[in-house]
């Protein structure tokens, strides 16, 4: 990511979850009652937000305004989705061209999956052999590698192209397919 400074930059990697909002209007109005349902989609969006506000100062240090966002969908209530945000902000100080590791964002959960004959896994007691029970247990944590540089306008561009020829390199070798070369 590049950013100037005092300036703001971010980055999302979000999914928009889709849900029904269903309004009811009732007229009530001239005697006669009544009312209409009417239903439109809208979207809660999930994922993971990283804002930066760079402030270059002497000696090459640079100071870095830092929030960052981890959220996901937990479950749903009348199938509207319910999201689990965690969030921090933080400002620190890091010498040009140093790395900086930010972490602290992390998930732990349990799925637990039942699976089976219809019917005959819900019988008490002898259920169980119809039945297969199957808790994941799933672990997420989220780091971030702060690695400032201070570069001259004609800088960028290059730096650009390298951070981008460096990207495409990795996802080729590991076998992703979905960078286009520009």
């Amino acid at each position: 990511m590049l950013a100037v400074t005092k300036s703001p930059a971010r980055v999302e990697v979000l999914t928009e979850i889709p849900y029904i909002k269903a309004t009811v209007q009732t007229d009530v109005g001239s005697g006669s009652a009544g009312s209409a349902t009417t239903e439109e989609v809208e979207f809660k969006e999930a994922g993971v937000t990283l804002d930066v506000t760079p402030t270059i100062q002497e000696g090459g240090v640079v100071e870095i305004q830092i929030e960052q966002s981890l959220s996901n969908v937990i479950d749903f209530f009348q199938n509207i989705p319910v999201i689990d945000q965690r969030m921090f902000k933080t400002v620190m100080l890091v010498q040009d061209g140093h790395t900086v590791v930010i972490g602290g964002l992390q998930q732990s959960s349990i799925i637990e999956d039942d699976t089976g004959v219809p019917w005959l896994m819900d019988i008490p007691i002898i259920g169980r052999l119809f039945r297969s029970d199957v808790d994941k247990k799933q672990k997420r944590q989220l780091l971030v590698f702060v690695t400032p540089r201070i570069v001259e306008c004609g800088q960028a561009a290059e730096l650009s192209h390298e951070l981008r020829a460096s990207y495409s390199e990795t996802v080729r070798t590991s076998g992703v397919s979905s960078v286009e070369e520009k």
